[in-house]
């Protein structure tokens, strides 16, 4: 199995890929991974994230390839799934991300397995709303339970309906791009260097007042992936990092017990 999130109770959710067959997995307090149940005739299914009381989304793809988001939510028998609305007259959804409240957030359509096109916003209580009658036109990544939405180099403040610019970075940098966000709007984000002979991205974390921060990466394949509530940053660089806040970067494999790495 291969994580994808995890949540305060230490419940993770992730994917098993069998040739280009995706299946949905979850482990509790560390014990083996269960399959999630999937929809009758699916092609691939795979979680995206879970919250805090433990309601997972994601995405199942037809044999057609067609996308729907999904929601589990466990009950005393095991996980029950669901199928999710969609907007009116769109075939498509692709789930990204639930924050504690229980609204989600996602993409319209696909390119392969990747979400692309513009976003909307779900809850049982409010219904669906598109994102772009609120200004903001790309692919939904994460949301916080303070209303923020962020995508790209964009934040959108779901109280206000304002969208705007989470800021430049380092001017060596390209853009950042925004991944994750906390719950005091701290933002995990990576950026490539503007050289055109030096091929390296970087990993950042933006503080609100302060902007950002260059945390780890000096090669091709670096990669920011999510940010707790302390402002601790998960990234991979040719093997799974982590940032410790006030603490710096450790290999993930070289905190683990070394009886445990033995054993696999």
């Amino acid at each position: 199995g291969s994580p994808s999130a995890i949540n305060n109770a230490g419940t993770v959710v992730g994917v098993r890929t069998t040739g280009s067959v995706y299946e949905p997995l979850v482990s509790s307090g560390g014990e083996p991974w269960l399959t999630l149940p999937v929809p009758a005739g699916s092609m691939s299914t795979f979680p995206t994230d879970i919250n805090n009381s433990g309601v997972i989304v994601g995405v199942s793809f037809s044999p057609q390839w067609n996308p729907v988001a999904v929601r589990w939510t466990r009950g005393t028998s095991g996980y029950t799934l669901e199928i999710l609305p969609r907007i009116a007259n769109d075939p498509s959804s692709y789930a990204t991300a639930i924050n504690d409240l229980g609204q989600i957030i996602g993409a319209r359509r696909t390119l392969g397995y990747q979400p692309t096109g513009t976003g909307w916003i779900y809850s049982d209580t409010a219904g669906f709303t598109d994102l772009t009658t609120l200004g903001f036109w790309i692919v939904p990544r994460d949301l916080n339970n303070a209303g923020f939405i962020i995508g790209g180099q964009e934040r959108l403040n779901l109280a206000t309906g304002q969208v705007d610019v989470i800021g430049q970075g380092p001017a060596n940098y390209n853009a950042i791009t925004g991944v994750a966000i906390n719950a005091s709007g701290m933002i995990a984000g990576a950026s490539s260097l503007r050289s055109t002979s030096l091929n390296i991205v970087s990993v950042f974390r933006y503080v609100p007042g302060d902007g950002w921060t260059f945390i780890a990466g000096s090669s091709r394949y670096t990669t920011a992936s999510s940010i707790n509530r302390l402002g601790d940053i998960g990234y991979g660089e040719l093997g799974a990092g982590i940032y410790l806040d006030g603490l710096g970067t450790f290999a993930g494999g070289n905190l683990l017990d070394p009886a445990v790495r033995t054993a696999g």
